[in-house]
């Protein structure tokens, strides 16, 4: 039996590596980081399995006065909302993945550059950050939203893995059949974790202390 630090196991290689670090947004509880230094035992032996196989991060934008003015006032750039009273104000977008079938981890940081379209007149005041996971093929996990959505809670595969909510510290309002384009980035180092958004009004930022 051994306890402790991952990076430093005694072991020379597994059959089964199981991770349930996942978060909200599926990559924001580290679990690329803290699994890194097991992607040297993928080849130990003839079967190494992972769970998940597979990791992919979704952001929507979505319309919440409520949540929008509670994080106005505790000045909180990022949360998971007990009630996500959100209006999805389109479909989630995949903006990265990592791929734990043939782990290559060179680098943590991700970044998805892309539009986002409005088929309505709206007032976004952040994104909902969701995942879709592989467990093993065939067998998947997500808190993806059932679109078109109203002030419900989403309704997914996994109902109380709540999404994760990123503040917007300004109101944009975007007009009907407006595609907006945005810059979406993971900064990982080694001491911390960063996530920043640029639209063409408006960029924002949270960070994460890593160890």
């Amino acid at each position: 039996d051994w306890w402790g630090q991952i990076r430093e196991t005694p072991f020379n290689g597994f059959h089964l590596i199981f991770s349930e670090l996942i978060g909200s947004f599926g990559c924001n509880e580290l679990m690329p980081e803290v699994l890194a230094p097991l992607a040297k035992f993928q080849n130990t032996f003839d079967e190494c399995i992972w769970i998940p196989q597979s990791l992919d991060c979704y952001i929507a934008p979505v319309h919440s006065p409520s949540i929008w003015s509670m994080s106005n006032d505790i000045e909180s750039n990022i949360s998971v909302p007990i009630i996500s009273d959100f209006l999805y104000l389109s479909n989630p977008v995949k903006v990265w993945s990592f791929d734990y079938t043939n782990p290559q981890f060179e680098t943590f940081s991700r970044e998805f550059q892309g539009g986002i379209e409005f088929t309505e007149d709206s007032i976004l005041h952040g994104f909902a950050g969701h995942f879709k996971a592989v467990l093993f093929p065939g067998i998947e996990l997500d808190n993806l939203p059932q679109i078109p959505k109203s002030w419900d809670s989403p309704q997914s595969k996994s109902n109380s893995w709540l999404p994760i909510y990123m503040h917007s510290k300004e109101q944009l309002v975007i007009p009907k059949c407006h595609k907006m384009e945005i810059k979406f980035a993971r900064e990982s180092n080694e001491h911390t974790l960063s996530y920043s958004w640029v639209t063409g009004k408006y960029n924002g930022s949270f960070t994460f202390n890593l160890w």
